[in-house]
């Protein structure tokens, strides 16, 4: 299992570091002067900086016709309360149609669907927008709507684009439905804010990570196994659990103090401890059921079949909250953050 990673150590003030699909460059929100960079990965050099004021939410698109193809792939960005996200072309620099939201909002987060047609984005105040760019000279604003009264921490597509995963500051995560509208509640018992979602990118199952280092693997195909049974104890191979018993007290088996499982019949979810930090802001669950969790400590890469640790990797002390944006490609997850 490789793992590279890269800093933008160099910067200031980060908000927010998106990577392209093909891991060559990294835009970065918030640097000196608010503004935006664009760095090359691969020699770790800035090829482009955009003096717009106050720029705090960055994202990436690339269309589906060339998921690999930086000469399409889009930067997209938003600054503090403009009624617009602004786009252009990564490599060409080509100004493209901003997508509009009708009024100034203070975005917190930008994704784009695995398909490339949609762009998703939250609001500092709890607003969730949609956008349809299969025309992307004619970006349509498709769905708007204020869900909550607290901040979108993040958003996330599932491997078909036909949901987005929602969580926010005030320990609520909903399912939205695109196809028939309609919102599900994850769970109203798990306690905590949720920070970061990551979507498989074939099956239906994700993974999500917030405060207290604890990370949900939900809808897991497969059953959970020791790398090393014997360390095990009673009840495994290890199954995931069902939802509606989490937080409920029951007594939990543990490998290692690591994994956790409670004694239920109805499996659909379990959990892991991650020893990333107190705040698990980034997740990434890759096609081969490898899982990169980051958070405040540093980095860590688990295999989920069997369930192992693959590798940490520390951040320097005496620093708190990360920016983290990662792909994963030929077995190698590629990770640019801040610190």
């Amino acid at each position: 299992m490789s793992l590279r990673t890269i800093s933008c150590g160099h910067f200031a003030s980060v908000d927010k570091v998106a990577l392209s699909r093909s891991g060559k460059y990294f835009a970065v929100a918030g640097a000196p002067g608010r503004s935006l960079s664009v760095v090359n990965a691969h020699i770790n050099r800035k090829v482009r900086s955009k003096h717009e004021r106050d720029v705090t939410c960055v994202g990436t698109r690339t269309p589906d016709i060339c998921p690999q193809n930086d000469s399409r792939t889009e930067v997209l960005y938003h600054s503090y309360h403009a009624a617009h996200i602004q786009r252009f072309l990564l490599e060409s620099r080509k100004e493209l149609v901003s997508l509009y939201m009708g009024r100034n909002y203070d975005l917190g987060c930008i994704v784009e669907s695995p398909c490339g047609k949609l762009v998703a984005a939250g609001s500092r105040r709890g607003d969730v927008f949609m956008w349809d760019l299969s025309n992307s000279n004619k970006p349509e604003l498709i769905w708007q709507k204020e869900l909550f009264s607290a901040s979108i921490h993040t958003l996330a597509f599932n491997a078909g684009s036909t949901e987005l995963l929602i969580a926010n500051g005030a320990n609520q995560q909903l399912r939205w439905n695109i196809t028939n509208d309609s919102l599900i509640d994850i769970h109203g018992n798990l306690k905590w804010p949720a920070y970061a979602f990551s979507c498989h990118p074939q099956e239906n199952a994700f993974a999500m990570g917030g405060d207290g280092e604890r990370v949900w693997l939900i809808d897991l195909p497969f059953k959970l196994e020791p790398e090393d049974s014997d360390t095990a104890g009673d009840g495994f191979p290890l199954s995931p659990y069902d939802l509606d018993q989490a937080g409920s007290g029951s007594d939990a088996l543990s490998l290692r103090n690591r994994i956790y499982l409670p004694d239920v019949d109805d499996y659909r979810c379990a959990y892991l401890n991650s020893n990333a930090g107190g705040f698990v802001n980034h997740l990434h669950l890759s096609s081969d059921w490898k899982l990169l969790v980051g958070g405040e400590a540093g980095l860590e890469v688990w295999d989920l079949q069997p369930v192992r640790l693959l590798k940490q990797i520390p951040f320097p002390k005496n620093t708190s909250w990360r920016h983290i944006s990662s792909v994963y490609q030929n077995g190698e997850f590629f990770v640019a953050y801040d610190y």
